[in-house]
């Protein structure tokens, strides 16, 4: 690189970080919330495609593994995470522990 180049986000990263970009979702269910981030890596050692994840809404608690969705799209992960909580509770999305401290709030 030399001085009028603009270092990439590789370069700018150090050996173990990652960048992603993320999008977040609302999903209103009654009277509860999630909120379902999208994830796109932007660089580094992180995952490949776009994964979705169920959130709390307050602390954003991420949910159990088994809810992520994966895709090649951002729709498509939106869509895959979206089947696996279809019918789920918000009880059943997060360990019990992330919706005992959300109360607490």
């Amino acid at each position: 690189m030399t001085g009028d180049e603009s270092p990439t986000l590789a370069e700018l990263l150090e050996e173990q970080e990652s960048c992603a970009r993320v999008t977040e979702y609302e999903l209103q269910r009654h009277d509860d919330k999630v909120l379902i981030a999208v994830y796109k890596a932007v660089s580094g050692p992180i995952m490949e495609g776009y994964v979705a994840m169920p959130k709390t809404h307050r602390l954003r608690y991420v949910a159990w593994d088994h809810f992520a969705g994966r895709g090649t799209s951002e729709t498509t992960a939106l869509r895959d995470c979206l089947l696996r909580i279809r019918g789920k509770s918000v009880e059943d999305l997060f360990p019990p522990k992330a919706l005992r401290r959300e109360a607490d709030l």
